[in-house]
């Protein structure tokens, strides 16, 4: 579409000093090419951050406008020059259009610099009586248009926010679940540990009294695959639980070398040995041993029940002894 420019200066503070001519009725693309003058120099308005023109039609309506509108554009504020864009809404009536440019610091401080007419001439095939002006306030209308996108823009910070709110509430749920499922797995084995404890009471106590111990119970309990099920399910925090109680199963002559704090149990004497900073140590070694016949482990006494009536024995380097008494002190 052609533009009209037309071209004019405008003195400062001179009201109706300018009438704008060569605008014909329903003209479009109408663009005043303004500079403004103070006296014989430009009119620098570089210090104002808004300009606000005003338009009042022949039927009194409004067009209103500022800077970052539709119709209000600054070529070059140092040296007084702006554009003005007329809607052809203003051009729709021929008459006296009176037109008033300000200048202000902010919306709310308003300095009126000039004003000017521009005349709009008759159009023969137009109907002036079937022309009904409107005001308009298109700067009114972009701030409404920038409200409704604000308000958009904080619903949706609304929805994403709750959102937030209600994933924050199921990770607390699940964290809950888990607390709970550790706080089982400790109670467990602190139940484990408690039976572990009264079964060692037990074996000191039958130790003490020189009696046998069966401690098949001991170490059903005191394996690592026993261990390992019941600790398994503190792996959920993300921890690897690689160290476990652990007792070696085998017979005498085949325990191994055993580390500091671990256990073995001899199958076929039925001691428990611990590792300690001079190699295994022995736990569980009565005094004596019953049997009908004679043991092998000649350090103890051995109360034969091959005959009627039970004997202790004794063995003297070489043989089995019989002991004429015994004497508790």
């Amino acid at each position: 579409m052609n533009k009209k420019v037309i071209p004019f200066e405008v003195q400062l503070k001179q009201n109706n000093n300018h009438i704008v001519q060569g605008i014909n009725q329903n003209d479009a693309g109408v663009i005043f090419d303004i500079k403004i003058m103070d006296g014989l120099v430009p009119f620098d308005f570089t210090g104002y951050s808004v300009v606000t023109l005003k338009i009042t039609k022949p039927d009194k309506t409004i067009t209103y406008d500022s800077t970052g509108g539709s119709y209000v554009d600054v070529v070059d504020a140092e040296n007084g020059r702006l554009k003005i864009n007329i809607p052809t809404s203003c051009t729709a009536q021929n008459g006296m259009h009176y037109c008033r440019v300000g200048f202000s610091s902010d919306e709310n401080t308003l300095f009126d610099a000039m004003m000017f007419n521009y005349f709009v001439g008759e159009d023969p095939n137009a109907e002036n009586e079937d022309i009904i002006g409107t005001n308009e306030f298109p700067v009114l209308n972009n701030l409404i248009a920038q409200v409704a996108d604000a308000i958009a823009e904080e619903r949706i910070r609304i929805s994403r926010e709750d959102e937030r709110i209600e994933a924050e509430a199921e990770r607390q749920e699940t964290y809950s679940i888990l607390i709970a499922l550790f706080t089982e797995a400790v109670g467990f084995l602190e139940e484990r540990i408690a039976d572990l404890q009264s079964m060692l009471n037990e074996f000191n106590q039958a130790i003490a009294e020189g009696g046998s111990v069966d401690i098949s119970q001991i170490s059903a309990l005191a394996t690592k695959t026993y261990v390992n099920n019941y600790t398994k399910n503190l792996d959920f925090l993300g921890t690897n639980h690689d160290s476990h109680l652990q007792v070696y199963r085998a017979t005498a002559n085949n325990i191994p070398t055993l580390s500091e704090g671990e256990l073995a149990y001899a199958t076929n004497t039925n001691n428990l040995y611990i590792g300690g900073t001079n190699g295994n140590v022995l736990l569980t070694q009565p005094c004596y041993t019953v049997g009908s016949t004679a043991p092998t482990d000649t350090t103890r006494l051995w109360i034969d029940t091959s005959g009627s009536t039970p004997i202790i024995k004794y063995y003297n380097g070489s043989a089995w002894i019989s002991c004429n008494s015994a004497v508790f002190a």
